[in-house]
């Protein structure tokens, strides 16, 4: 997974699937980025997969990054993965761009 540090805008890169085997470490990325007043960017071009476990580490990030007013945003969402998003629910709870 690459990180591109901006000024405060991070981007994160993660590749493959997001899954239950790899949303941890997937958690363990965005944390640093989630406790200060950092804007972050996922950007989703190169996964492929994103489970429940992955879902739920993007409504934890959202969660922290709204308790610290910081921005957070979904790109480059491939149409398998905004078809996760949508069925679920929960793409309105981020700003996809």
């Amino acid at each position: 997974m690459e990180i591109d540090k901006n000024g405060s805008q991070i981007t994160v890169f993660p590749t493959g699937k997001i899954d239950t085997l790899h949303a941890g470490e997937f958690e363990r990325a965005l944390a640093p980025y989630t406790e200060g007043a950092f804007d972050l960017v996922i950007d989703f071009n190169a996964t492929t997969y994103i489970s429940s476990a992955g879902l739920r580490v993007l409504l934890i990030t959202a969660k922290k990054a709204q308790q610290q007013q910081a921005k957070l945003q979904l790109k480059n969402l491939q149409d398998d993965l905004r078809e996760v998003l949508d069925i679920t629910g929960f793409t309105p709870l981020f700003t996809i761009v």
